[in-house]
């Protein structure tokens, strides 16, 4: 009877350790994917979205200064600069509303691909009227911009609220764990100790 006594409480002491060590690893694992998600997914991209907000403003500013010659000599560089932004901010992992912009934003670099393809082979009368074009499509596309930009700031706190959140219950049960391991003992010594009187 006493070697089952201590038996069992052996099994509850190592029950309580490989149970909090598998809540401690869980824990850890949500803070470890929530940083890592903070820099790949959120900063990574927020930094392209500035990328491109600075390559889409660059041009822009050709046009308001009225340089043309340098709008259309760099017209290929800039497609080219853009599309690779483009790719590498695909590689992130999008949730459903960044998606859905991400998709908005690619359609209207499209479009204002289209309309500078056209703006740099016009010449003349039409001039102005693509210009103008050129840039609402430019500003329509810095509003998308904004709100991929939005969306990381707001996602990157959802992430840091996890950490938090996930660091807090490990802490919670770290104290749970010693005060269970105390009684645990406790009782263990107890049954080495205690001789029934029969």
């Amino acid at each position: 009877m006493r070697k089952l006594e201590r038996i069992i409480a052996l099994i509850l002491l190592l029950i309580i350790v490989i149970a909090t060590n598998v809540m401690d690893n869980t824990s850890f694992k949500i803070v470890k994917e929530s940083i890592g998600n903070m820099y790949e997914d959120r900063l990574v991209a927020y930094d392209l979205t500035y990328k491109i907000h600075n390559e889409v403003e660059e041009r822009r500013m050709m046009l308001l200064k009225g340089d043309v010659s340098s709008f259309k000599a760099t017209n290929g560089q800039f497609t080219l600069a853009v599309d690779s932004l483009i790719k590498q901010y695909g590689t992130t992992e999008l949730t459903i509303t960044e998606s859905d912009n991400f998709d908005v934003l690619k359609e209207r670099l499209a479009e204002l691909e289209g309309i500078e393809k056209t703006y740099i082979s016009e010449e003349g009368t039409e001039e102005k009227e693509l210009r103008e074009k050129v840039e609402a499509k430019s500003a329509k596309i810095v509003e998308s911009l904004n709100a991929l930009a939005a969306i990381q700031i707001s996602e990157g706190k959802r992430q840091l609220i996890n950490s938090e959140r996930a660091v807090k219950s490990s802490d919670v049960l770290s104290k749970v764990e010693i005060v269970s391991m105390i009684v645990i003992s406790i009782i263990i010594v107890f049954l080495i100790i205690y001789e029934p009187k029969i």
